[in-house]
């Protein structure tokens, strides 16, 4: 609505010009977070380029997460109601999300590019994003994935290759292919 709108107006004001990229590291589930220094990394590479706004998504939850700020990196945890989370993500050129609802939400615009990192799920469990603008990372050839429908507190096989393989250079080139192509 018209108050969500002016909501997310307010939060970007001072980046007009600025195309916005979000990050979503947060999920309910361990096994479903790709490694907090991976989108440190991540955000470090981009996070004093001009032309470039990063914006931290997720729930109060997510607070607790140790996520670099500074430069262009805005913190929007815990700080938007759900539809204007929404809009954000309408708003945003990509979003970077772990296996979880940043994924479907973004689903739902065709110009925001997706950037999804799956590690113990699978598509055929249902829950990849069905958005032809999207990119899924993940770890294929591991004989332990799917460990589980959700996700679980840990990695039941104590090696956790599922994230760990997925590299920040990987995730980085791609977010550099779309801003350049924008």
């Amino acid at each position: 609505n018209k108050q969500d709108i002016k909501k997310v107006d307010e939060m970007l004001e001072k980046y007009q010009g600025k195309k916005l990229i979000l990050l979503a590291p947060g999920s309910k589930w361990f096994t479903k977070k790709w490694p907090l220094e991976y989108f440190n990394e991540v955000i470090g590479q981009v996070m004093n380029r001009e032309d470039i706004v990063t914006g931290i998504i997720g729930g109060a939850e997510e607070l607790t997460l140790n996520i670099v700020t500074g430069g262009n990196v805005v913190d929007f945890r815990g700080k938007t109601t759900l539809l204007e989370l929404a809009e954000l993500i309408k708003r945003s050129e990509l979003v970077v999300t772990n296996d979880s609802s940043p994924i479907h939400i973004a689903s739902a615009w065709k110009n925001v590019k997706i950037l999804a990192i799956f590690g113990p799920t699978v598509k055929r469990l249902g829950f990849f994003p069905w958005s032809e603008n999207s990119k899924v990372f993940e770890t294929e050839n591991l004989t332990c994935r799917p460990c589980s429908l959700h996700g679980g507190d840990k990695c039941p096989q104590r090696h956790f290759k599922c994230m760990l393989e997925i590299k920040p250079k990987m995730i980085l080139d791609e977010i550099m292919k779309t801003i350049e192509r924008v």
